[in-house]
C-alpha cells in the first residue's frame, strides 16, 4: 500500500508474517485488545478459568451478614406468603390466592438468588418448591396444595437440610397434586 496513492496515509500496516498489527503512525496507538509487549503487537492472552474437578461446585462468593440477614427475611416473607395462599385455598378465596401465590413466588425467587448461603441440598428444596409454583393459576390451588407449600418452607428450609428433607419434599408435593419433575415433562401436544 503506497502512500502517494492513498488517502489514509497517516495510518501504515504491517502485512509482514511478524504478527505486527496496524497501527497509528503519528501516536503509535493500537486497537484495543492488544498490547506492545518488547516491541511487537500480540494479542493480549486470558488465562482460561480455573476449572473444578469434576462433579465439585464451583467456588462461589462467601455469604456475608447482610445476604444471611435477606435470607432470614425472605424466607420469613415465603412463610407468611404461603400461609395467606393456605389460608386463601381453604376459603376459596381466588383473588387472595393469586395474589398471595405470586407474592411467595417473589419471594422463592429471591431465596433462589442467595442460594449461595446455603446447602445445595437446601438449593434443591428451594427449586422444587419454584418448579411447582411456575407457570400455575394459584386461584386453582387446592387446601392441600397450598398446604403442602407452607410445609415444605416451614419444615424443610432450615440450615441443616440433607437428602431425607428432599426426599419428604417431593413425596409431601407429589402427594398433594403438583410435580416437582414437570420441568422435565415433555410438553402435551394440544390438537
Amino acid at each position: 500500500m503506497s502512500s502517494s496513492t492513498s488517502d489514509l496515509t497517516e495510518f501504515s500496516a504491517v502485512s509482514s508474517g511478524s504478527g505486527r498489527i496496524a497501527s497509528d503512525a503519528i501516536t503509535g496507538a493500537r486497537p484495543a485488545g492488544y498490547a506492545h509487549a518488547a516491541g511487537t503487537s500480540d494479542p493480549l492472552e486470558r488465562s482460561p478459568e480455573p476449572r473444578d474437578a469434576i462433579g465439585q461446585r464451583p467456588q462461589t462468593k462467601r455469604a456475608t451478614a447482610s445476604d444471611r440477614h435477606a435470607l432470614a427475611e425472605h424466607l420469613g416473607d415465603a412463610l407468611s406468603f404461603g400461609k395467606d395462599l393456605e389460608t386463601a385455598a381453604a376459603a376459596c378465596d381466588q383473588q387472595g390466592a393469586a395474589i398471595a401465590g405470586l407474592d411467595l413466588r417473589n419471594s422463592l425467587r429471591a431465596l433462589w438468588k442467595l442460594r449461595h448461603v446455603r446447602s445445595d441440598d437446601w438449593a434443591t428444596i428451594v427449586n422444587k418448591l419454584q418448579v411447582v409454583t411456575s407457570k400455575v393459576e394459584f386461584e386453582q390451588f387446592t387446601r392441600d396444595m397450598a398446604m403442602a407449600v407452607r410445609m415444605s418452607i416451614e419444615s424443610h428450609l432450615r440450615p441443616d437440610v440433607d437428602n431425607d428433607d428432599i426426599r419428604a419434599v417431593t413425596l409431601l408435593l407429589e402427594r398433594a397434586g403438583m410435580s416437582p419433575w414437570k420441568c422435565l415433562a415433555p410438553a402435551s401436544e394440544e390438537a
